[in-house]
């Protein structure tokens, strides 16, 4: 469809609020179920409205002659959901009728804390179809951000489809020789175990039902990847920052091997794919230097994305055009 201005939206649909009835809701939530039928029947003409039955089903459409004479007008069109099934115990297979959930994992610092839940928010605004848990890691207490409880309780007073799930915190030692980048990869690794649980427990534990349909993380969580193949649940990686960043990060582990000597003494720019070639003055600091413990995490993480199910960027395809390109 083209994009609707306010002004021809249905009335029904105008108040999210409405202290009658609730017909927003009651729209939303029928729109939601249609999707659990096996099939749906639209009185309408391919002539009419083309576009509008392609995206409704990337499956087959099929046509229906209604009338005895082949006119625009006796036609409609029969249209196929892809049903997601799972084994059952009993006869035949059992359809899964609960409703999607999104599990975000951010990094509990309040930049990604911030970016990521602007994202849910965002994600909900489009598609309210699902809901969201986002995993809650707590870091020790000298490096603790008392802004960052205020923020969270602002989100969830003001986002009921949003919850926040407060994981254990965990004994970790505090080495004052590790990269802010090591400390927080290893921190978060600490939470396998209880990030496990968490998807485990979610669909169970939510009224209605719900099923995990996707597990999104911030780059330094690529470790818990493992936890999304083994219960099955597909993972993204959120990027709080550009493409061009990200571009760079998932070429470290070529340009690794491509320049084995430090950048600084590389002679020439650095050529990533999608970008002008880099001065040494523009390449980050943290990958300035082989020798440290940044860098090797930095690699790690940009070799280990590439797992992921898929990459979710903070830009827009105007911006960045060509790194966008180059990274699908």
């Amino acid at each position: 469809m083209v994009p609707l201005p306010p002004v021809v939206m249905p009335d029904p649909l105008m108040n999210e609020k409405s202290d009658g009835y609730e017909w927003y809701e009651w729209f939303v939530c029928h729109g939601r179920r249609f999707r659990e039928t096996n099939d749906l029947i639209v009185n309408t003409f391919e002539e009419l409205e083309p576009t509008t039955l392609k995206s409704l089903s990337s499956a087959l459409l099929h046509q229906i002659q209604l009338g005895t004479h082949p006119t625009p007008t006796n036609h409609g069109f029969l249209i196929k959901f892809p049903i997601e099934k799972k084994a059952g115990k009993g006869r035949g297979d059992k359809i899964d009728m609960a409703e999607p959930r999104l599990v975000f994992l951010p990094i509990p610092v309040v930049g990604h804390l911030k970016s990521t839940l602007e994202l849910a928010k965002r994600l909900l605004e489009k598609q309210p179809c699902f809901s969201i848990s986002v995993l809650l890691m707590h870091l020790p207490i000298p490096f603790k951000d008392s802004t960052i409880d205020s923020y969270v309780q602002s989100v969830a007073a003001s986002n009921p489809r949003i919850h926040f799930v407060h994981l254990p915190l965990i004994d970790f030692p505090l080495e004052n020789n590790h990269s802010p980048e090591v400390f927080v990869s290893l921190y978060i690794e600490k939470h396998r175990p209880h990030v496990k649980e968490a998807l485990e427990k979610t669909p169970s534990s939510s009224s209605p039902p719900t099923r995990v349909s996707a597990l999104i993380m911030d780059l330094f969580s690529t470790t818990i990847i493992d936890v999304g193949k083994e219960l099955g649940i597909p993972t993204y990686l959120y990027f709080t920052s550009g493409a061009a960043t990200l571009g760079l990060t998932l070429y470290l582990p070529t340009l690794h091997v491509k320049i084995p000597c430090e950048f600084k003494d590389f002679e020439g720019e650095v050529e990533v794919p999608g970008m002008l070639p880099l001065p040494l003055m523009a390449m980050p600091e943290p990958v300035m230097n082989k020798k440290k413990d940044r860098y090797e995490c930095i690699v790690y993480h940009g070799r280990r994305s590439r797992e992921a199910d898929g990459l979710i960027v903070n830009t827009f395809a105007d911006l960045e055009p060509t790194v966008i390109k180059s990274v699908t």
